[in-house]
């Protein structure tokens, strides 16, 4: 498909993308031409999803944009290093800048269905926008002169640049009210020039999205096709079973297959939990059902716990029913009283997960419940306590870490005199 797709494109554009990457900032225009193995595929799509997933996770954490930078950073160097030319060239920037391409262009064919820009050299940055054919018309110094209270220029700032665009191509600043707006036009600085370059990158992006999904359906290697349907469901912590989950009802009792309960253990894990329950419903409803996905009965097939993703994603809870997740499919009032019931009381703290709820960043909102319930909020650190909660097993593995650590945890604890909750050292 990634072939057929690029025969009309022409030769010197063959050429051009073969040679060399000139920059570490890319418009990813052109779809790789090389050959990588399964491994490769897999690895950087994966690697690059790390780097994405520390972005989002970063920035809705409410960090200062110096935190969100120093651990944003550290994992891209850890998954996705990307170099500037500075001259002293110890490292491979081909290798690193060729694997950026790549998984970009993976991604792209994984979620077709469903900030670079500041840190580049001024003199690398200026380069790549010519070649991509990205320039806007410039206030002359003589305009700038004449409009001078208008932008509000002090003297220093007559001497940058000020770019005229479309209003349209810059509704993030007049929605911010960064820009000066006259006849349609907006007037941008030069320090709010990135935004720009965003909204231009969004709109081609979007574009090849679209197309990719068009072609998506000539794609003909079966040995793909597995992989990208779940990389937008993927985990990126721990495997818990070795196994890949393709399919099989969201239920509790296979996540205490995941966390090491044995079938006895968790069978009395359950028959005390429906202790309400005669013995002969509960073996007849119950226990065979727990059985069978431990793959003791029927079709003897032992199922995987399911990471967030797909619980989230599919099989919602009917009225009767209880499986799901709290932050997906909870009403807010309910959710609101299990938080107080879990001992988070203050406003802000509720308010700042029911608004990561509303945005849909669920296993962000849910990750923020686990430090909060624990008093683990990293108020001062760069460094996430946790890193996202994307399965179940993981919020019990790290529950046992924490256990097990040095660190003193703080739990809440309800004081009925008070009638509030209390932290217990």
């Amino acid at each position: 498909m990634i072939a057929s797709s690029q025969k009309k494109l022409k030769h010197g554009q063959f050429k051009k993308l073969g040679v060399a990457f000139g920059y570490i900032l890319n418009f990813y225009k052109y779809p790789p031409l090389e050959d990588i193995t399964v491994e490769e595929f897999e690895t950087f799509a994966l690697d690059r999803l790390q780097v994405l997933k520390a972005i989002e996770g970063a920035i809705l954490r409410n960090k200062t944009e110096e935190q969100i930078h120093s651990h944003i950073k550290q994992i891209s160097d850890e998954f996705l290093p990307l170099r500037s030319n500075d001259g002293k060239q110890r490292y491979d920037l081909q290798a690193e800048r060729r694997k950026d391409h790549i998984s970009h262009f993976i991604l792209r064919l994984a979620y077709c269905r469903k900030s670079r820009f500041i840190n580049e050299k001024i003199e690398d940055r200026d380069a790549f926008l010519r070649d991509e054919n990205i320039m806007w018309p410039q206030l002359s110094t003589t305009e700038k002169e004449s409009m001078k209270d208008e932008l509000n220029l002090t003297h220093d700032f007559l001497k940058d640049p000020i770019f005229v665009v479309e209003f349209e191509n810059a509704l993030e600043l007049v929605s911010r009210r960064a820009v000066y707006l006259k006849d349609g036009k907006a007037y941008v600085p030069a320090h709010e020039q990135i935004t720009l370059v965003l909204s231009e990158f969004r709109k081609r992006l979007e574009e090849a999205l679209l197309l990719t999904s068009k072609a998506f359906p000539k794609l003909d290697d079966e040995r793909i096709l597995p992989l990208l349907n779940n990389i937008n469901k993927q985990y990126l912590g721990k495997n818990f079973t070795g196994k890949n989950v393709i399919e099989g009802k969201i239920t509790a009792d296979d996540v205490d297959e995941g966390i090491g309960l044995t079938i006895e253990e968790a069978l009395i894990f359950w028959r005390k939990s429906f202790s309400m329950i005669d013995d002969s419903k509960f073996q007849r409803e119950y226990a065979y059902n727990i059985r069978h996905n431990y793959g003791i009965e029927g079709r003897r097939k032992d199922y995987a716990p399911l990471g967030c993703m797909s619980i989230i994603s599919n099989n919602q809870p009917g009225p009767s029913e209880n499986h799901g997740c709290p932050f997906r499919h909870f009403s807010e009032e309910n959710l609101k009283a299990t938080l107080i019931d879990n001992g988070i009381r203050n406003t802000d703290q509720i308010n700042n997960i029911i608004t990561l709820v509303r945005d849909q960043h669920y296993q962000i909102a849910c990750t923020r419940f686990y430090e909060m319930t624990r008093n683990l909020e990293d108020l001062n650190e760069d460094k996430p306590v946790v890193e996202t909660i994307q399965h179940p097993n993981q919020y019990y593995e790290e529950s046992i870490k924490l256990a097990k650590s040095k660190k003193k945890t703080l739990l809440p604890v309800f004081d009925p005199q008070q009638n509030s909750y209390l932290i217990r050292k």
